[in-house]
């Protein structure tokens, strides 16, 4: 089995779960290592490696998601974003573990997923990134249901304590990009100019949001209540359930595409 350990609390909790279900003797994992990066990162990484007793790799890919950006947009105007060439860079620190990935897949190894429902319902992961592995055993749970999990298996309470982000750089944070994609109605994926104003908007939001109200916005999202409704049970304002809505909305267009489709008889590959 193979766990991409982030340093957050998700991938702590799959790592725990694998090693509990499979032994440690069975489970690798492996971190990314990027120019830029928030070091507490790969460190809160290899800690829960050493903790759980498993083989463990970090690999140094030092400038190649800057590179990456740079090659593609040398080739093709498609990925040409200016001076927010950064979109791509970050786009591209996710995606170049979907190779690695590959070539543990190719050594027979086994990969399990960490992304959760809050993820999965905001769209606010990569389909062809994070988004592939062979099996997700977090993906049912929303984000506050992660902590609770994550508090019962014993992750350091500095994992769970710590801003949720993917750590690409020091001091970014998931609620303010989710923020962004509220205000602009859905996942970003091409470069996007923000006023002034749109900016104070979003750090407005972004201190008025917690993943408690998120998941509790979602969750009357998936049972189709109305946004009213889901503002009242999530105690958010009801422009930012609105908001909330929308992205929910986008991401099912964007993100929840069917990775294969296949006009033979048999079922085709997933």
């Amino acid at each position: 089995m193979l766990v991409f350990l982030s340093g957050g609390v998700d991938s702590d909790v799959v790592a725990r779960l694998a090693v509990a279900t499979f032994g440690a003797a069975r489970v690798v994992g492996a971190t990314c290592l990027q120019a830029a990066q928030d070091p507490a990162h790969p460190e809160n990484a290899a800690r829960l490696a050493r903790t759980l007793g498993i083989e463990y790799a970090q690999l140094n890919l030092g400038q190649m998601p800057a590179e990456l950006a740079a090659e593609l947009a040398r080739a093709s105007p498609r990925f040409d974003d200016g001076e927010n060439g950064w979109l791509i860079e970050a786009r591209a620190k996710c995606a170049l573990r979907t190779s690695i990935a590959a070539l543990y897949h190719d050594r027979g190894y086994y990969i399990l997923g960490c992304g959760n429902r809050t993820e999965l319902r905001l769209g606010f992961f990569m389909p062809l990134g994070d988004g592939i592995c062979h099996a997700a055993p977090i993906l049912h749970l929303f984000k506050t249901e992660v902590y609770v999990l994550a508090q019962a298996l014993g992750t350091d309470s500095q994992v769970i304590e710590q801003p949720p982000s993917a750590g690409f750089w020091p001091g970014q944070s998931d609620l303010e990009d989710i923020a962004y994609w509220m205000l602009h109605g859905g996942p970003i994926v091409r470069p996007v100019h923000f006023s002034e104003e749109d900016i104070a908007e979003v750090e407005r939001m972004r201190r008025v949001l917690s993943f408690a109200g998120l998941d509790a916005a979602l969750k009357e999202y998936e049972r189709g209540s109305a946004p009213a409704f889901a503002a009242s049970v999530s105690g958010l304002e009801l422009k930012i359930v609105e908001r909330v809505y929308r992205v929910a909305e986008a991401a099912r267009a964007l993100k929840l595409i069917p990775m294969c489709a296949s006009l033979l008889s048999e079922a085709a590959p997933t």
